[in-house]
């Protein structure tokens, strides 16, 4: 698992387990890369940006030199939408909806056959972008807690069990940063897990994560961080704010 190189710009979780998260849901096989070859991508696209009545976008993708493009409409924070894409270069535009009004866009290859996870969120410094990453999957006999630090925050630790202590090697996780823990079938909850920033010296209570019940074996647990646990501080965009952008730091879930 790796966050891809961009080239410029930018399931259901039991309220015992995360508290009050919006969710995200995609699953996909991903098989080596050798069968691979020629057969289309799997890219789910996730709105991670909070603000005034989920802040509607546009997502449209674009393969490069090409006047074709796959449009994605009117999706507001916390939802996702997956699209199959050959293999190639594209350009990815997220646009306010109903205007041209830019909010962020990258550009990125899409290598044949991969599962990718593409997030519009804010960076370190609150301004929106676009990450991109590879969801490579554990063996079998695994299941596999990632967690992506996609908020305009400052670098955090994760933390559980009780008492509280860091989990390697989610520790000092800055944005856009990730981290990934295989852990063997028999643990099916990771008890009182929280979110530790350091500069804040606070913890974000998550709770009780039953990755058990929400991940198959052989599969992934995705965790996103995102939103705004910078108090005070809105998200600029274009010179101003993000249209009633509000001070959230929230968790958005992806199962692979």
């Amino acid at each position: 698992m790796r966050l891809r190189t961009l080239l410029a710009g930018t399931a259901v979780l039991a309220a015992s387990a995360i508290g009050s998260t919006a969710v995200a849901t995609a699953a996909s096989a991903h098989g080596d890369h050798e069968s691979n070859v020629g057969q289309p991508a799997t890219v789910t696209a996730i709105h991670g940006i909070p603000g005034k009545n989920g802040v509607p976008v546009d997502i449209l993708v674009k393969p490069n030199g090409k006047k074709s493009s796959v449009r994605l409409k009117d999706v507001t924070f916390g939802q996702q939408a997956t699209a199959k894409l050959k293999p190639g270069y594209y350009e990815i535009d997220v646009f306010l909806h109903g205007t041209w009004t830019l909010v962020t866009k990258a550009w990125s290859y899409v290598p044949a056959g991969e599962n990718l996870s593409v997030i519009a969120h804010l960076d370190a410094w609150g301004k929106p972008e676009i990450s991109i990453y590879d969801n490579d999957k554990p063996s079998a006999g695994s299941r596999r807690l990632i967690v992506r630090h996609d908020a305009y925050a400052p670098k955090v630790d994760i933390v559980a069990g009780k008492p509280q202590a860091p989990v390697p090697p989610c520790t000092s996780l800055t944005n856009p940063g990730q981290c990934q823990v295989d852990l063997p079938l028999s643990v099916t909850t990771i008890p009182n897990v929280g979110i530790y920033v350091p500069a804040l010296s606070a913890t974000i209570p998550v709770g009780d994560v039953a990755i058990g019940a929400l991940a198959q074996p052989g599969h992934d647990l995705i965790v996103y961080a995102v939103g705004n646990a910078n108090s005070g501080v809105r998200s600029p965009i274009l010179g101003g704010a993000l249209p009633g952008s509000t001070d959230q730091f929230q968790l958005l879930v992806q199962v692979v």
